[in-house]
């Protein structure tokens, strides 16, 4: 009997997978969906993932799958906490795909290929999503035949993917992966969105960055989180960086250990939100960035700025939020910070600020309601000017 039951397995095996001369049988997508199931840990999914699966309803009534009008699946989205495991090499047989996310829990150190070579085969793809939880090492597929994706967010493998040829690219996401930005990177000239997160960031960011004129946001996130210290590579942000003019939001943290504000920031007109931070930047806060007739945020923090807060500042009434805390700032709060009527945070905390903070700064009416107000650890005078009590949310600032 149980020799019986081995063949009977084995020749089912065969069926799925191959026939007796080594020909590779051509699965269907229900076929490769059922593999999916069984690897990524299906029995344990959660009823709302897990609906219609395996079941002989059509594919678009199982969860999270989209097909088209023939029955090919055009969508596929895997998430929640219980998909765990791998994915199958057949995957790579779900030709029409045009979207995919996957979100992977993967806690066994011993397969580093929980994300398949045969993902890479998927030409059809539009969106891409590869997120890994893994305590190990997990290879990057190569995407070079993905030369139709507009969106890639990769997360948690151990390689920047190579993104040669991937020129159609205006969303791109990459976190927790180590090591220097690929070259590739600064060929993505359809960029409009670029966000790269991680804890183990190498090398400088290359003034090729330039070559993304597109590019409107911004984001490299060099930092641990709550707790710890990154080692920060000693570079300067390449000059070229401030000639990007379509940016509209830019933010950069730990990335650098050097380097000024050139004025040729009062050129990026299109600015809404900069926050430049733990980037090792000395010199003065050159007066034309408060020239930018669009800035909502200014966060220029844990730096070693030194010199006077421009009296320009006045000139910047679009600014919600002003943070300067923690650099090497002197002289007095100019009494022109008065005239930013928008005013919801200001944090001008841990720097050498004397003198006595302005009357003026009463006709900021909105500030407090933004997270923080705080003057603390300067130089300044204790006394308050009746005007600045008598704002409603005084009793939220810190001095």
């Amino acid at each position: 009997m149980k020799k019986i039951a081995f063949l009977t397995v084995s020749l089912l095996f065969a069926i799925a997978f191959g026939s007796c001369n080594g020909e590779k049988k051509n699965l269907t997508d229900k076929e490769i969906l059922i593999l999916i199931f069984k690897s990524a840990n299906g029995e344990n999914w959660n009823d709302n993932l897990r609906k219609n699966w395996c079941s002989e309803q059509p594919l678009n009534e199982w969860a999270n799958v989209k097909t088209d009008e023939q029955g090919r699946v055009t969508e596929l989205y895997l998430i929640g906490d219980s998909i765990k495991g791998s994915l199958p090499a057949a995957i790579g047989g779900l030709t029409e795909l045009k979207k995919l996310t996957v979100v992977l829990k993967n806690y066994k150190m011993e397969t580093p290929d929980c994300i398949p070579a045969e993902i890479g085969e998927l030409t059809n793809l539009e969106e891409l999503t590869l997120v890994v939880n893994s305590k190990g090492r997990v290879n990057t597929p190569s995407l070079a035949k993905l030369t139709k994706l507009t969106q890639l967010d990769i997360s948690g493998f151990d390689d920047y993917p190579d993104l040669t040829g991937l020129t159609a690219l205006t969303n791109l996401e990459m976190n927790g992966i180590k090591g220097a930005l690929p070259p590739s990177l600064y060929t993505l000239t359809e960029l409009n969105r670029l966000f790269i997160r991680t804890d183990n960031y190498d090398g400088q960011l290359s003034p090729d960055i330039a070559n993304l004129k597109k590019l409107t946001f911004l984001l490299i996130d060099h930092t641990a989180g709550f707790i710890g210290k990154v080692n920060i590579p000693d570079a300067e942000l390449p000059a070229s960086l401030w000639t990007m003019t379509e940016l509209k939001r830019i933010f950069l943290r730990g990335i650098s250990t050097k380097g000024t504000l050139p004025k040729e920031m009062g050129n990026m007109k299109n600015l809404t939100n900069m926050s430049l931070i733990d980037l090792g930047l000395t010199g003065e806060i050159p007066a034309e960035v408060f020239s930018l007739p669009n800035l909502k945020e200014l966060s220029i923090y844990d730096c070693k700025l030194s010199g006077t807060i421009p009296v320009a500042v006045g000139n910047c009434t679009t600014l919600e939020t002003l943070w300067l805390h923690d650099n090497e700032l002197t002289g007095s709060i100019p009494r022109e910070i008065g005239k930013l009527i928008n005013l919801k945070s200001l944090k001008l905390d841990n720097n050498q600020l004397t003198g006595a903070i302005p009357a003026e700064l009463g006709q900021c009416k909105k500030l407090g309601e933004g997270v923080f107000v705080d003057f603390s650890k300067n130089k300044l005078s204790t006394d308050i000017p009746a005007s600045v009590k008598a704002l409603p949310k005084f009793e939220k600032f810190k001095f």
